[in-house]
């Protein structure tokens, strides 16, 4: 069960960071086809960061009260985020609604790094945050080598895709708080 666990958090992690970035590499391109100008496409990415400084420390507050709901609480608006841009791929409005979604739950994720380390793998806590950590960054570079064979192959609509449907293993983290 603790592999389960692990495999699922690594997982929501880089579909997390793939999500954030998903447009980056074709921004000029899904602009046009959004008839938006290239930097409101820009304020996507930008919502990222701008969550995490506003919800890092409340997130960590919260995980350390309620680590299974608040861990979950990351993932699932992070599935939200992630799908349901897949329903409207070509409206702005909706884009950003659903960026905002990933975005509010990038840090319950983040955060929880240490607590499900320090509780599921004590004996092996930095190997295990390490881990995390490298499922971050490929999340990123993942989205950002495969963007422009993506969208030359078909549209907004298959970047979007991979991020959808990795998204889904949001079901395997945590429904309960892990073994101590």
């Amino acid at each position: 069960m603790k592999i389960l666990l692990a495999v699922g958090f690594i997982i929501i992690t880089f579909t997390s960071q793939y999500v954030w970035v998903t447009f980056s590499p074709v921004l000029t391109s899904i602009a046009e086809d959004l008839g938006v100008q290239p930097v409101l496409v820009g304020y996507l990415a930008v919502l990222y960061p701008l969550f995490f400084l506003i919800l890092t420390i409340p997130s960590g507050i919260l995980l350390d009260r309620n680590f299974r709901f608040w861990l979950t609480f990351g993932a699932f608006m992070t599935f939200l985020g992630g799908s349901l841009r897949l329903l409207m791929p070509h409206s702005y409005p909706w884009l950003f609604l659903c960026q905002l979604l990933a975005a509010i739950g990038q840090p319950f994720l983040l955060n929880g790094f240490v607590p499900f380390a320090s509780r599921l793998y004590e004996e092996r806590r930095a190997l295990m945050i390490s881990v995390l950590s490298l499922s971050m960054y490929l999340g990123i570079i993942s989205a950002l080598a495969a963007g422009y064979y993506l969208y030359t192959v078909g549209g907004a609509a298959m970047l979007i895709i991979p991020g959808a449907a990795l998204s889904r293993w949001d079901h395997i983290l945590p429904l309960g708080d892990p073994p101590r």
